[in-house]
């Protein structure tokens, strides 16, 4: 048995991280299978999002598949992944042995799923939850509701009313212009979603320790802080001093700034001098506060009004004591102001979380969070615990129990791991990693990339994966290795996203910073993409006031100077939009339905409100209701769209009824859907279902239409078989909907490879790729306002990330916080944030394959060059600034560049390639085409009668296309025989020469139809490629249906390997139209089954002898 040796594996973008994860899980297999005790469910793959945890149980089993595989079409690829697999060995075959640890494996897995174990690392950390605390915590049922917070916050606001609970409210939220609670709720779900912090800081204390504001505040008594004030009023009074003698011939209130001349002006303060005003009006911490904020922003003097010859050393002066000013009244306010409402913040705090708490055992639906938070608290609280771990004989009995499942753990994205999720892991990961327990062997591998870290907003540390060798010393000595192969992206588009994130101006300035943000060139694999290579970055400005006028203007300038010059919708590319924020995709999505843009914004997509789902609420609602406003919108809806006079006939049957059923005999559809509605027995999916069955009947819908009907067919069915749900009833359904607006399971559906553009937030855009990327970057839009949030702050202990050595928290203070001695606490947030925005845009980068087109938008009205440097003159740089002149500057240096009016576009020159390249590693996903027709609508879907006119007969002259015609006839013969020969063979032939005298013997004589099917068979021999062995899938008359029309194939055939789809049309005779081939192409791509799997679809005609040309 092999030693295990724990990795990191640093996956950049696009290298293939789901393909290197299966390669380990595989690795594993071989090494370990035959060990004692040994299963595959002992290897845990966690992974963060549902669909990653899909695609990497498809991507294991293809592997072995693959490895297992005996057709020579596969060889080159098995290669390829045995090298990967034991890449010490060389190129060669699996043994024996390894053989039949594959079978068995394979075997063991397709019998019992259980045995393929992956999941979310929230599936995994609610197993832990289920199953061992949950029966100790008494809790006998809960389930997951990802908007409980919200739900359960009117009930704790009750509490906070309490009359105990109250006066802790009133000082905390006097201070706000609107102190109502309802104003307020952010700033309670805050405190729920930071318990981690609260957690770190009670620790904090519970080690004797505090914050460095903490310490500070216990030197201090009343005297000193009076002296400290003292001191600020001096401060201020020496540079009224100073700005009298550098201008004694002006009045000194015509130098200061208007802000707070305003503020020392008021009416007992006018007989008093600047200097005395200042003290007698600040005699409060809270007027101090207001004075503050009066000299905290720019300068206190009119710096334009004081200068001159000679005054060079007063004007320095005046800088230096208003800097010393501003931090000592920040540092005396800190002790005066902020200090007490953080302690307020956290008395409140525990008390919120402890009623919080107290909820979720009322109402049993938990957030992840809570499921963590609950799963964490027995583990390591120290209130006392419910395990007690600090002793070694439980915590190893605990964990043994945990790990003796899971021996090998496979983590995915580790970098987005939660601080929280980490803490329930560690001791797990050790326990494997230390090689002791139940099974003699165990280990850790870590698949993630610090550049992709961009969930830190929801408690995601990069610094997990840096630190991880620190924070689990059992890892031993740790294997790393790095994946910098693209097997996503195209040379250039490799070769512009090197160049922009190597940059040394970028670098420079985050070395200066005291950042690291490290970066290794990552090479393309795909060379066969590059002539496709597309790219193009535009900097725009918008009004300096940056209202919404302003921002719809320059979406607009965006979607038609960069969006709608690049996209073709007839092309068969996935498109996206990203931006950071939703509102941005809001304005975007406006102009593009201005503009007739078709396109999907997941983010507000619901799926209630999606227009054939949405009608079925309606049919719902009357059928609980009796509402005939609900039948009439159902009767105007997509599925029956009755037109204005049959609508008023319905409407004035309905009038005329009064409070009987109308008669609607005159409108039959109506008529249909009334009975339909009075037989309804009470199963809401059977109403939906019967529904959908009749109004759908004679309908072809877009593929994406029907996976969401269907989404909601199958979320009507759960809810009825569900034991949750008490009330089975249509309206018991109607407001589970309405409960669950919030939820995941009622987002719309879309379609993997839609052509559709698809607009997302970067943060959404995550694990996916798209052909065309279209990027939106506001310079200006900041990171939004949080001023109805707790604003925290805090400093790790080092380089343990489970404790922090310093805090502050605050609601009101932000602005003293910054000024002062603590200023570093913010400065080390920001700095956070900032490398987390750089990792944002890289992501934003790298979802691109072969066309990028960027537009950065700044407000002001400089061009890019000077707007910038006015940013370096004010020391206003930022990392997305300089990202963006570096992604202009080494654009422009790609030869062959094109100067925009606003930016640089550059196009690769380079030809296609005359055949297409087999797909790399990466498409070695299978899937079953076998009933390749089962993805399609049924036969004769959506066809309609076509129209009859003059010059189209309505009955069509057979005896001329049969007798007269006869190269119709003898064109028919062709290929009818050829619809039963798939594979060249014998039997085929004989088969169809029996069908084709029985079916053409009353037309043709038996030596007419075999001398011409030998003529056809010559004439195949000269396309041997239709029976090349590498077509594994071969379909013959084939119908498909493009706009409710059908579209027979003669022939389709698709290599499932190297993921070609080739459609052929046989020809007779001399009448080809291209069109024709065209509108194969498009009908096919819509199937879900090759579209949804990246096939290259190409279309031909076959020539074949001219029947109707022998001569007998």
């Amino acid at each position: 048995m092999k030693q295990f040796r724990n990795r990191i594996i640093t996956a950049s973008a696009g290298t293939g991280k789901t393909y290197r994860l299966a390669v380990e899980y595989i690795r594993i297999l071989l090494d370990y299978y035959n060990a004692d005790g040994f299963s595959p469910d002992n290897i845990l793959v966690l992974t963060f999002t549902r669909k990653a945890t899909a695609e990497i149980r498809e991507r294991i089993i293809g592997h072995i598949n693959l490895l297992l595989s005996d057709k020579e079409d596969d060889k080159t690829k098995r290669m390829e992944l045995l090298a990967v697999i034991h890449p010490q060995d060389g190129p060669r075959e699996l043994s024996p042995a390894e053989r039949m640890v594959l079978e068995g494996s394979l075997n063991r897995l397709s019998i019992d799923r259980k045995q393929l174990q992956v999941m979310t690392i929230d599936s995994y950390i609610n197993s832990i939850f289920r199953n061992i605390v949950r029966p100790l915590r008494s809790i006998d049922r809960f389930e997951i509701d990802l908007q409980a917070v919200e739900k359960r916050l009117p009930f704790l606001m009750q509490h906070l009313l309490d009359p105990g609970v109250k006066s802790k409210l009133d000082s905390l939220l006097k201070r706000k212009v609107t102190p109502s609670l309802d104003d307020n709720k952010d700033f309670f779900i805050s405190l729920v979603q930071h318990r981690w912090l609260k957690h770190l800081i009670d620790k904090l204390h519970s080690r004797q320790g505090a914050s460095a504001l903490e310490l500070a505040d216990r030197e201090e008594t009343d005297a000193s802080k009076q002296a400290r004030l003292k001191e600020c009023m001096d401060l201020f009074g020496r540079m009224v001093s100073i700005i009298e003698s550098a201008k004694p011939d002006k009045d000194p209130e015509g130098l200061i700034k208007k802000s707070l001349r305003d503020l020392l002006s008021q009416k007992f303060l006018q007989e008093l001098d600047l200097a005395a005003r200042a003290r007698e009006f600040c005699h409060t911490p809270r007027h101090c506060h207001m004075f503050f904020k009066a000299i905290s922003d720019g300068n206190i003097y009119h710096a334009g009004r004081i200068k001159g010859k000679g005054l060079e050393e007063q004007v320095n002066q005046l800088d230096e004591l208003q800097e010393l000013l501003r931090v000592k009244l920040a540092d005396y306010l800190m002790l005066t102001l902020f200090l007490p409402e953080q302690k307020e913040i956290l008395n409140l705090w525990g008390t919120t979380l402890a009623e919080y708490d107290k909820l979720i055992y009322k109402y049993k639906n938990m957030t992840y969070d809570d499921v963590a938070w609950f799963s964490l608290e027995a583990l390591f609280s120290e209130e006392p615990p419910l395990f007690d771990l600090s002793n070694d004989v439980i915590a190893t009995e605990f964990y043994q129990f945990l790990s003796h499942r899971s021996r090998f753990i496979l983590i995915d994205e580790f970098q987005d791991t939660s601080l929280m999720q980490f803490a329930i892991l560690k001791p797990i990961l050790e326990e494997v990693c230390a090689g002791q327990g139940s099974k003699d062997f165990g280990g850790m591998i870590v698949v993630g990339d610090e550049k992709q870290s961009i969930f830190g907003w929801r408690g995601g540390e990069r610094e997990l994966l840096r630190k991880l060798p620190v924070l689990i010393p059992s890892l031993g000595e740790l294997q790393n290795e790095d994946l910098d192969d693209s097997y996503r992206s195209s040379p250039g588009m490799m070769r512009f996203i090197n160049a922009v994130f190597q940059d040394q101006a970028l670098h420079q300035h985050l070395a200066e910073q005291g950042q690291e943000w490290n970066y290794r060139t990552v090479n393309s694999a795909c060379p066969e993409l590059e002539h496709l290579t597309q790219l193009e970055v535009r900097s725009i400005s918008y009004g300096a006031r940056g209202g919404e006028d302003d921002l719809h203007s320059v979406f607009r300038e965006f979607v038609q100077g960069t969006v709608i010059n690049n996209y073709d919708k007839d092309k068969r590319e996935s498109v996206a939009i990203l931006c950071r924020k939703t509102n941005e995709l809001t304005g975007i999505q406006q102009v593009l339905q201005e503009e007739g843009i078709p396109n999907i914004f997941q983010p507000t997509s619901l799926l209630t409100e999606h227009p054939w789902v949405e009608p079925l609420i309606y049919w719902l609602r009357f059928l609980a209701w009796r509402d005939w406003l609900d039948f009439l919108t159902v009767l105007r809806s997509n599925y029956i769209m009755l037109k204005a006079a049959p609508l008023k006939a319905v409407i004035d049957s309905i009038d005329r009824s009064g409070d009987q059923t109308p008669d609607l005999s005159a409108i039959p559809l109506a008529a249909t859907l009334l009975k339909l509605a009075d037989g309804t027995t009470g199963s809401l999916a059977g109403a939906c279902r019967d529904f959908v069955d009749i109004c759908l009947k004679d309908k072809q819908l877009h593929e994406r239409d029907y996976l969401n009907i269907y989404a909601f067919l199958t979320l009507a069915n759960d809810y009825e078989l569900s034991s949750a749900q008490r009330d089975k009833s249509i309206p018991g359904f109607l407001d589970y909907l309405d409960d669950n607006r919030e939820q995941e399971f009622l987002k719309q559906v879309a379609v993997e490879g839609s052509e559709e553009m698809q607009l997302l937030t970067i943060h959404k855009s995550k694990g996916l790729q798209f052909d065309r990327v279209f990027l939106f970057f506001n310079l200006s839009g900041g990171s939004g306002s949080d001023w109805t949030k707790l604003k925290w702050f805090f400093k790790y202990d080092q380089d343990d990330l489970q404790k922090i050595s310093d805090y502050a928290l605050t609601y009101h203070y932000e602005d003293l916080l910054k000024h002062s001695s603590f200023g570093y606490l913010p400065a080390s947030m920001e700095s956070r944030e900032n490398l987390e925005e750089l990792n944002n845009l890289y992501v934003a980068y790298t979802r691109a394959k072969t066309a990028l087109h960027i537009c950065f938008a700044y407000r002001g009205g400089d061009d890019w060059s000077n707007y910038l440097t006015g940013r370096e003159d004010k020391g206003q740089v930022k990392l997305p600034h300089l990202l963006c002149d570096a992604s202009l500057r080494q654009l422009a240096a790609f030869e062959g560049a094109e100067s925009l009016s606003s930016g640089i576009r550059w196009r690769s020159t380079l030809p296609a390639p005359d055949e297409a390249p087999d797909e790399d590693k990466k498409r070695l996903q299978k899937i079953n085409l076998d009933d390749l027709a089962a993805a399609l609508p049924e036969p004769g879907a959506g066809l309609e009668p076509e129209a009859v006119t003059p010059d189209s007969p309505a009955v069509k002259n057979w005896k001329k296309i049969w007798i007269e015609d006869r190269h119709n006839l003898f064109g028919n013969l062709a290929h009818y025989y050829l619809s039963f020969i798939k594979r060249n063979l014998d039997e085929e032939h004989e088969r169809a020469l029996r069908q084709c005298l029985a079916f053409y013997g009353s037309l043709l004589t038996q030596s007419e139809i075999v001398s011409r099917i030998e003529l056809l068979r010559a004439s195949l021999a000269e396309h041997t490629y239709l029976f090349e062995p590498r077509w594994d899938k071969v379909f013959t008359e084939f119908s498909l249906y493009l706009d409710g029309r059908e579209k027979r194939l003669d022939r389709l055939m698709l290599d499932t390997h190297a993921k070609e789809a080739l459609i052929l049309d046989f020809k007779t005779g001399t009448s080809m139209d291209d069109s024709q081939l065209r509108d194969y192409e498009q009908a096919l791509a819509r199937v879900r089954a090759i579209s949804g799997q990246g096939y290259n679809i190409s279309s031909r005609f076959v020539i074949l002898a001219n029947l109707g040309d022998l001569e007998l």
